[in-house]
This record gives C-alpha cells, sequence and structure tokens, in this order.
C-alpha cells in the first residue's frame, strides 16, 4: 500500500451517524476529474479507522498507521485526510484538496452552535478568533484549525514528530496543540474557501450557515439567543 496517495482517517467513538458513511462511500466512488490546472492525474486511495477515547491518543494513532502504509521514498507526495465521525464530506473533497501544492490544508467548517461561526483561526495580540471569510477565495492562510476535515502531508507529521496531538487540560485542545506545533515548525495552515463540509448535527450546518449569521451579524441577540 505504500504507493497510496490519500489514506483518509477517522477516529469513533461510538457509531457514525450514517450521513458519514454516505459522504464517504460517495467520495472514493469519485471519477476525480480535475481541474484544467491540476499538477496531478490520479488518486490511490486508502481509509483507516479507529475507535476509543482519549480522542488525541486515537488520533496519534492513526497518524502512526498512515506513517505505517505509506512510504517517503516511494511516494513523497502522499497525504493524510483527518476526517471526523461528523462530518459530511463533498464528492469533491480529496480532489479540490490534493490538488493544491501546499502542507496542510482544512475545508471549511462551521460550528453546530450558534453562532455558526467556522472553526479555523487567526492569532492577534488577545488570541485567536475565527477568521471572517468568503467563500469561492481560494486558499486563506490562518494560524489554527479544527481537525473537521484536514488534509496533511506525510512530511508535516515526519518533522513535527509524536505527539502529533495533544490534549492539555485547562490549556490547548488537541487540533490547537497540532495547529500551534506545526506553525512552530515553520509549516503554513490553509483554509480552501471553495469547499465546505457539512457538521452533522440536527442537521447538516454549512457555509450557508455561517454565511447567515454573517450577514445577520453578531449583534443580533436574538439569533445569538442572548438577552438585549
Amino acid at each position: 500500500m505504500s504507493d497510496v496517495d490519500v489514506v483518509i482517517a477517522t477516529p469513533f467513538f461510538g457509531d457514525p451517524p450514517p450521513e458519514y458513511w454516505l459522504s464517504l462511500i460517495k467520495v472514493i466512488t469519485n471519477d476525480f476529474k480535475l481541474r484544467e490546472d491540476a499538477k496531478f492525474d490520479k488518486y490511490n486511495l486508502g481509509i483507516i479507522h479507529r475507535e476509543g477515547f482519549p480522542l488525541d491518543e486515537i488520533r496519534n494513532t492513526l497518524v502512526e498507521d498512515f506513517l505505517e502504509i505509506t512510504d517517503y521514498n516511494k511516494n513523497p507526495d502522499s497525504r493524510m485526510l483527518l476526517v471526523d465521525s461528523d462530518a459530511y464530506i463533498p464528492q469533491e473533497t480529496v480532489n479540490e484538496l490534493f490538488q493544491w501544492d501546499v502542507d496542510i490544508v482544512t475545508a471549511i467548517n462551521v460550528k453546530t452552535s450558534k453562532p455558526h461561526k467556522i472553526t479555523s483561526f487567526i492569532q492577534k495580540e488577545d488570541g485567536y478568533h475565527h477568521v471572517d471569510i468568503e467563500f469561492g477565495k481560494d486558499l486563506v492562510d490562518i494560524d489554527a484549525t479544527g481537525m473537521h476535515c484536514i488534509m496533511v502531508k506525510r512530511k508535516v507529521f515526519e518533522t513535527i514528530k509524536k505527539p502529533y496531538f495533544k490534549h492539555i487540560t485547562g490549556g490547548l485542545s488537541e487540533d490547537m496543540y497540532f495547529s500551534k506545533k506545526v506553525k512552530d515548525s515553520g509549516f503554513k495552515i490553509w483554509l480552501d474557501t471553495n469547499i465546505s463540509t457539512g457538521h452533522i448535527g440536527r442537521k447538516l450546518y454549512g457555509y450557508v450557515d455561517y454565511y447567515s449569521y454573517r450577514v445577520m451579524g453578531v449583534s443580533n441577540n436574538e439569533k445569538e439567543g442572548k438577552k438585549g
């Protein structure tokens, strides 16, 4: 399996919802038609799952699985697509994310709770702030992101070493820990604004929910469920 291009890896804690499986089936049966400017003409896919808890340890194990079934010497461009089990990923996800020649790239993911902000961040003097972006603007340079649907090149994990993910009680979550670690190691994190996942909750939450929140504005207390 050393010639694999992309390994889709998902941590489980209980049974994933049917929407996850449906989206995964659509992805692996996609014909992967490329854009005219794409640099690659095919993808060999692998799929791995791990069930258990805590989440940071399961993510670390998935990375170890990925490194074991891929070979940098045979395929230095192999990548891991981390997908959460509450994600509905569009059929073109692998196609869209893979063709960017970057080390780390994430799709748009939106919170299921109000306000429906995007779970990617920029860092300012007073801390991390949710990004404010428009759809269809290609890549945006960010400082941190959740692991809902993110593609990472093998060389990133070989550079930062284990633990790749670590939950620090009262401090960083495992995804923010990963983001800080890769940034400190000199890697950039990119947000692909051309693709939005569905976040499975009471319904599928996506960019349209963020856009509605963005148009209404955070000052709309009734929408945010707050008192004036």
